[in-house]
């Protein structure tokens, strides 16, 4: 082997644990308190094309952003769960070119402002780290045997949508999903009902709660087996669950 080809690989090998050390780095924090889990700035090592938020925007959208961490996060869940939350205006892939809410890598999660799907993308995390905790194949006997799951999210976004996306919220919901983007994955369909539970629309819509006790029975089983699931991994869910829907047991 020439000494060229036997510096590349070595430039190679030491490039690749540069970059594991700093996605892995970091996951444990001294002073929780001292350090914000926001940011607004774009690692060298992230492929992405990112357009930054404006700097009179970004504080607004930290203290919200860190409000809710802080309503539903322990300082120990997110030691164990969370590194950075990186905030952008746009998000796109620069391999599919394709623009998203949300990505993740490993325990980084990439959001687009204001910053909706952060609570998505933490559930990838959590779930991940915690999969024989949520059963899969009980998850899957709930759907319609009408309704398959497609392929995987980055599919759903690359091709724009998939098969289901000409049915009604109605038949979705029936179906035992909150939205069309939820048939693309079991780890989609499950991340987006951990959306909607830390969602403060859905907290104050009172009428989708209601016609989910009433109409989609298998959309509130996904949403009491994500209950289930949360008391397993030592994450306190929401107030409002017990009373809008009582005990999941």
């Amino acid at each position: 082997m020439s000494n060229q080809k036997y510096t590349a690989i070595i430039q190679c090998c030491c490039s690749v644990f540069l970059l594991l050390l700093l996605t892995s780095s970091g996951c444990e924090k001294d002073d929780l308190e001292d350090q914000s889990y926001i940011s607004f700035e774009k690692p060298f090592w992230v492929l992405l094309d990112v357009e930054q938020v404006p700097t009179e925007e970004q504080q607004a959208i930290r203290l919200n952003l860190e409000s809710e961490l802080e309503q539903y996060y322990t300082p120990e869940f997110l030691n164990k769960y969370l590194t950075k939350v990186y905030v952008y205006s746009q998000l796109k892939d620069l391999f599919i070119g394709s623009e998203f809410d949300g990505t993740l890598h490993y325990s980084n999660l990439f959001i687009k402002a204001p910053g909706n799907s952060m609570h998505h993308e933490l559930a990838h995390v959590y779930h991940m780290k915690n999969r024989s905790l949520l059963n899969q194949q009980a998850w899957e006997d709930l759907n319609t045997s009408a309704i398959s799951y497609s392929s995987s999210g980055v599919t759903y976004v690359a091709t724009g949508g998939n098969s289901y996306d000409n049915l009604s919220y109605d038949s979705l919901r029936r179906a035992g999903f909150f939205r069309h983007y939820s048939t693309s994955s079991f780890k989609e369909d499950y991340a987006v009902v951990c959306e909607y539970i830390f969602s403060k629309d859905f907290q104050q819509n009172a009428q989708l709660i209601a016609d989910i006790n009433s109409k989609y029975p298998k959309l509130k089983a996904k949403i009491n087996m994500v209950r289930e699931f949360f008391e397993k991994i030592g994450l306190q869910e929401p107030a409002y669950l017990q009373q809008s829907f009582g005990d999941y047991k």
